[in-house]
């Protein structure tokens, strides 16, 4: 459309009438022609006509833009409205128009359109989009989404989240809370708790705390506790220590006592 047949690796510009403002271009990848569609749809054609491609109604290839007039369905004498696309081959020529309208246009359109569309759309949206947003919705959001969602969320959430969650999860959690729960919690549990813990806890542990407790424990327990208790310990123990006890007791006792004793 240049005035001449010339190929040419840089752009050129085309011979079209002033003042024309050209809103599509249209072609083909086996097209040698070049099609300008301006305002109010008048259309240009220039380049290879050798087999009407042009639709000017006579072969000769156009070295300038020429009008194309292209008729509606019915031959009625007005120009093709609403043209969409043009597209070119070595052998013809195609128009595409569409006089679009929209049945039910927007109430209220969007005052500021993104910036940056999504550039993977969703192919199946919701069903059933949520009624009410987000407020604030998260800052950085799952770039995975969980392998086993929960099956039934919280109903309730947490008012006062953990601020650190725990960094070693237990592995295996509770798949059921106990039957008795503790009635009064440990306000200040242990800093060194056992390890490992007893194997066979009591069946029934000490309800109430004995009322002398041992002044002075025991540093170093027996090694070999008494497994059978005394079966019948002294009915009436003494109630009172001797009134003279030995002032000076044997620093050494005999090695050999007496068998029998006195």
């Amino acid at each position: 459309g240049d005035g001449t047949f010339v190929d040419s690796d840089k752009p050129v510009k085309v011979d079209i009438p002033k003042n024309t403002k050209i809103r599509l271009i249209g072609s083909g990848p086996s097209s040698q022609s070049a099609f300008f569609v301006a305002d109010e749809d008048l259309v240009y054609a220039a380049g290879q006509n050798y087999r009407y491609q042009l639709g000017i109604g006579e072969i000769g290839s156009e070295v300038f833009p020429v009008v194309v007039e292209l008729d509606d369905y019915k031959s009625s004498g007005h120009y093709l409205q609403d043209i969409i696309k043009i597209s070119s081959s070595g052998t013809h020529t195609v128009a595409l128009s569409c006089h679009c309208q929209t049945d039910t246009p927007t109430s209220f359109p969007t005052e500021f359109p993104t910036e940056t569309p999504t550039e993977l759309p969703t192919e199946a949206p919701t069903q059933n989009p949520t009624e009410l947003p987000t407020e604030l919705p998260t800052e950085f959001p799952t770039t995975a989404p969980t392998s086993h969602p929960t099956e039934y969320p919280t109903v309730a959430p947490t008012e006062i989240p953990t601020e650190l969650p725990t960094e070693l999860p237990t592995g295996f959690p509770t798949t059921g809370p106990t039957s008795y729960p503790t009635e009064y919690p440990t306000l200040t549990p242990t800093t060194s708790p056992s390890y490992p813990p007893t194997v066979n806890p009591t069946s029934f542990p000490t309800t109430g705390p004995t009322s002398y407790p041992t002044e002075y424990p025991t540093v170093t327990p027996t090694g070999n506790p008494t497994e059978s208790p005394t079966e019948s310990p002294t009915e009436y123990p003494t109630t009172v220590p001797t009134s003279y006890p030995t002032s000076f007791p044997t620093v050494t006792p005999t090695e050999s006592p007496s068998y029998p004793p006195t």
